[in-house]
């Protein structure tokens, strides 16, 4: 219970102070209220005003003991103090709430593959409220003046997650017009633990970026590529009909017609021993898996394509922060509040999966047993009490958090559930259908 309460800071790190006061005087909304309020707007699923969920929760941790008596702050007050608190605080904290979960969550082999951890990079768009601050740092494309984009801003979001505890290890936020998901992979990649392999999808295929995996990650790499329309070498594989092959990659011509000369040059003589491994999806569609575990008897092929299928945990989890806790719903209208409940959401996901752990070990249950939902939407309720000032009360309602998570349980299906065709559930616009039925004038 004292390692959670540690997670909190209540002195602002000088480096991220925006003025000499921040965060220096006593104020209603001290650091360590102000932190643990941002995880509960960005976790809780509710959607509700910043005045009506300020009152809630400050009222609750006034009646649970945790906190001195005090009038809840004004939507006002919050929007201001959030406006000095620096997103990289909460970087911050996702890293230190991970290393909690290094300490204090013994998972055993039963989390990793052939010894190694198993790490998913992907990323995801999000859609921002329509104000002007956030369309010119994230989407300046967007708007009704521009034709065929929609009217709302929208991010790019990249996380490397552990998809078998299904954490989000790190993320990174980037403008959607400048977000190479490929590069923002590769800025995140020296944050991944040691002895880990790392899965990415058909989006990610990229002479460079192999070459970054192959020679100066400390890792490995599963990657999916497409049966066609892909590099050459690939192509040549798909036409021999073998299940797998060592192949050679090398750079095409393409990629070098645009390199200056003495890059060109080096890039020339490059050669990048890869693994390729033919996969159908369960829909018949034919990919192939490059990697760099070369030794077909330590890793089957068969156990490379089961393993790639575990990349749908990344997936999984970008749905549970859009509809569980409604990640999209932002309460702020500022990039760095953007920031600042983007990480939020992974921190609280972080520390909602820990504490799941730690129940099932205190009330007898299997792992993975507690359901991760209510463990989720539990924590971000009881947020208060990782920065608990009353000592007394905080070991009180840590006990009692632990019964409620422990309490739902999670039953997996008895049979196993057929895939569904991905589709939107939104209303088709009516406009583009008119048209479409539209005689053309000649």
């Amino acid at each position: 219970m004292q390692r959670f309460r540690e997670l909190i800071p209540h002195v602002l790190n000088p480096a991220y102070r925006t003025s000499a006061s921040s965060f220096t005087r006593q104020r209603k909304l001290p650091l360590h209220r102000l932190i643990v309020f941002v995880l509960h707007l960005a976790a809780n699923g509710r959607r509700e005003g910043m005045a009506i969920g300020a009152s809630r929760f400050f009222d609750q941790a006034c009646r649970d003991g945790l906190w001195s008596e005090s009038e809840p702050p004004s939507a006002g007050a919050v929007s201001r103090r959030r406006a000095q608190l620096p997103w990289e605080v909460f970087r911050d904290l996702l890293n230190k709430a991970n290393a909690l979960a290094e300490q204090l969550w013994a998972d055993g082999e039963q989390a990793l593959w052939h010894g190694l951890r198993v790490l998913a990079a992907d990323g995801s768009r999000f859609t921002l409220p329509a104000s002007q601050a956030l369309r010119q740092e994230f989407d300046p494309q967007s708007g009704l003046d521009h034709p065929g984009r929609g009217h709302y801003p929208q991010c790019l979001v990249m996380t490397l997650y552990d998809v078998m505890r299904r954490l989000p290890l790190a993320r990174s936020i980037m403008p959607l017009h400048d977000g190479s998901e490929r590069e923002m992979a590769r800025q995140l990649l020296p944050q991944a633990p040691a002895n880990c392999i790392v899965l990415f999808d058909r989006g990610f295929p990229q002479f460079e970026l192999l070459d970054y995996l192959l020679h100066e990650f400390h890792g490995h790499f599963l990657m999916r590529c497409c049966g066609s329309n892909t590099f050459a070498e690939v192509l040549e594989f798909v036409q021999s009909g073998h299940s797998e092959a060592l192949i050679d990659l090398r750079p095409s011509k393409s990629l070098l017609k645009d390199l200056p000369a003495a890059q060109r040059r080096a890039m020339q003589s490059k050669s990048l021993p890869l693994r390729a491994i033919r996969m159908l999806n369960p829909e018949g569609e034919l990919s192939v898996l490059l990697t760099d575990l070369i030794d077909a008897d330590a890793y089957p092929a068969q156990e490379i394509i089961d393993l790639y299928f575990r990349r749908w945990r990344i997936e999984e989890y970008y749905r549970e922060e859009k509809i569980v806790m409604d990640a999209e719903a932002f309460h702020g209208q500022s990039p760095n509040a953007i920031r600042q409940e983007l990480f939020a959401a992974a921190i609280m996901t972080v520390i909602a999966r820990l504490m799941a752990a730690l129940a099932e070990q205190a009330h007898g249950l299997d792992p993975r047993q507690a359901q991760a939902k209510n463990a989720l939407l539990a924590t971000a309720e009881a947020a208060c009490f990782f920065a608990a000032e009353n000592p007394d009360a905080a070991v009180a309602l840590f006990h009692h958090l632990l019964k409620q998570i422990a309490r739902i349980k999670y039953y997996p299906p008895k049979t196993k559930r057929p895939s569904q065709p991905r589709v939107s559930k939104k209303t088709p616009n009516k406009w583009r259908a008119i048209k479409r039925t539209q005689p053309q004038s000649s």
